[in-house]
């Protein structure tokens, strides 16, 4: 969910005020803005594992129930930290993301441990994008990240053929494991953000 400009080729985003609201920032460098012990992983999920839960994860598609809790979560990170005002002022607000997701031109993943959300992905169909992207401090670095992703780009290929992008900034441990995975850069923003694309056809 980011606050960034729309570019003249690009299909307007399905908000009020056309700037990306949730940023889709590194998946592992979070700090929540009170420090946590970190949980203990389950088994690390691959790049592109599309497989079920595990012992204590559990993945399925969000409700509008659940947009509070997407919230929540966006509103706990450090980095790229934005109130719900804050995010309201840029067009997005519980409404817009139930709006977005009713209509069916998005779609969001969360990951639940115990009776908790601990991380989600949302995607969206027309502008082929990983729309946002966030996992709580202490689930990070045990995998939950790169099952969501691999979520996100699984939906949009089957929605529909051509590259997927997402954004996020340089020199963070993301930007580096989503070049890994066969992620490559095909531009930047203008507050130098770079713009990652993957081809439908990788798997």
């Amino acid at each position: 969910m980011s606050g960034r400009r729309v570019r003249p080729n690009k299909v307007p985003p399905l908000v009020p005020n056309s700037r990306f609201p949730l940023k889709f920032g590194s998946i592992l460098p979070y700090t929540a803005a009170r420090e946590r012990p970190r949980r203990r992983c389950w088994p690390r999920l691959g790049a592109h594992n599309s497989g079920g839960g595990t012992d204590s994860v559990d993945f399925r598609i969000a409700t509008p129930a659940d947009v509070p809790e997407l919230f929540r979560i966006r509103t706990s990170v450090r980095e790229n930290q934005q109130s719900e005002r804050e995010l309201a002022a840029l067009g997005v607000t519980r409404e817009s993301v139930l709006q977005m997701l009713g209509s069916g031109q998005a779609r969001a993943w969360c990951a639940i441990e115990g009776n908790a959300m601990v991380g989600f992905s949302m995607a969206r169909r027309v502008q082929r994008d990983v729309f946002a992207l966030f996992v709580l401090p202490e689930f990070e670095g045990c995998g939950i990240g790169s099952a969501l992703l691999d979520r996100a780009v699984t939906w949009l290929r089957h929605e529909n053929a051509g590259p997927i992008r997402l954004s996020t900034a340089r020199q963070t441990r993301a930007h580096a494991l989503y070049l890994s995975w066969g992620w490559r850069e095909v531009g930047e923003h203008d507050d130098g953000d770079a713009i990652l694309e993957i081809r439908s056809s990788t798997t």
